[in-house]
């Protein structure tokens, strides 16, 4: 995934033309961010099986919650009270693996993109907060004459911090992720569809292993402490 900002380059970033110049970058940015669109598909069809036939209003509402992390709550609240410990666990850690997706779609969403001519295969993403702070400051030093070494330097260290480097090989990873949330959330769906069974309860065991193949052990604990 993403790597931060090499120490030994001196950022020169700038958006002038970057989507010609990064097209092949943006067009993996939309097929992770279509990907992601499918899992949340996966989410509406999960919580549709766990409300059963008495569907009511209940199902309208949550599809007329604003963002991912709202539904998965309401999901893992449904949940509660539907399924049983053990599948709770289970589907906690579906969930946890949607959050990592979600987490990479709204970096690729919501980050500027923008492109250094030192790092010609990466696009660098930036949050946008940081980058305008950032500029106020320079302006700052600019117009008070406090353009010293240690300023820039210190500018340059900040804008480090605020960026990412995503090359092709990240933008895939991020669509794999979503592509291994949407296999976990088919096939949580398939187990509460065949219950107890010995079908259903190697359903389970696989997408254990599914969980663990797809997704770093360590990542996904982080995702399902939050």
């Amino acid at each position: 995934m993403a790597s931060l900002y090499p120490d030994h380059l001196t950022p020169q970033i700038n958006n002038e033309g970057v989507v010609l110049a990064r097209m092949y970058h943006f067009a993996a940015g939309m097929e992770a961010v279509a990907e992601h669109s499918m899992m949340e598909g996966h989410v509406s069809h999960l919580l549709a099986r766990l409300l059963g036939t008495n569907q009511g209003p209940s199902l309208t509402i949550f599809e007329g919650l604003s963002g991912a992390q709202a539904q998965a709550r309401a999901l893992k609240r449904v949940a509660q009270d539907v399924l049983d410990v053990d599948d709770q666990a289970l589907l906690k850690r579906v969930m946890a693996c949607c959050k990592l997706a979600s987490d990479a779609r709204d970096l690729i969403c919501h980050r500027l993109w923008l492109m250094d001519h030192q790092l010609p295969d990466a696009v660098i993403l930036c949050e946008p907060s940081a980058m305008w702070r950032l500029s106020l400051r320079a302006d700052a030093l600019n117009e008070t004459n406090q353009v010293t070494v240690a300023n820039v330097m210190d500018v340059q260290d900040r804008i480090r911090k605020a960026a990412q480097v995503w090359y092709l090989s990240d933008f895939d990873f991020a669509k794999r992720q979503a592509g291994g949330a949407c296999v976990a959330l088919a096939a949580f769906y398939e187990a509460t569809a065949l219950g107890k069974t010995p079908e259903g309860m190697e359903k389970r065991r696989q997408i254990d292993d599914l969980l663990l193949r797809d997704f770093k052990k360590e990542a996904l604990q982080g995702a399902t402490n939050t």
